[in-house]
């Protein structure tokens, strides 16, 4: 069973140079702590455009795990607790009731913003911490 995501690569040249200054420590914390903050946009992107029936299921769009490498970060954005079952049989359907999907839409289209904020706030963090 396929689960609904998005994926976003960050290939900057500049950053990479810069957080290769800094120790390997620094480099995760540094790298977990922005992409924290840019997954909190998209689980607040996911929140507005979950389906409304009584509200837990948007209270429940959350950033379940970040964690980073030296070189690689992953983020994973979705629902928590009961909610998310109700979600997810009905982004998928059931055999009692059609698909209706939302995921996509609720998180398509800004994908290049993302990667813009990511970097950039990134390359400000780095920037400063070397200063």
């Amino acid at each position: 069973m396929a689960q609904a995501g998005i994926s976003v690569q960050v290939d900057s040249r500049e950053v990479e140079r810069l957080l290769s200054g800094l120790p390997p420590k620094i480099q995760r914390g540094l790298l977990r702590k922005q992409l924290r903050l840019s997954a909190t946009k998209v689980a607040r992107r996911l929140r507005a455009g979950t389906p409304r029936l009584t509200g837990k299921g948007q209270r429940a769009a959350k950033v379940l795990k970040v964690s980073a490498t030296n070189t690689q970060a992953f983020a994973k954005i979705g629902y928590k607790g009961r909610p998310a079952a109700y979600l997810g049989m009905r982004q998928r359907g059931t055999r009692h009731q059609p698909a209706r999907p939302f995921f996509e839409q609720a998180v398509a289209g800004f994908e290049d913003e993302i990667v813009r904020d990511f970097s950039t706030s990134l390359k400000h963090t780095v920037e400063s911490r070397v200063s």
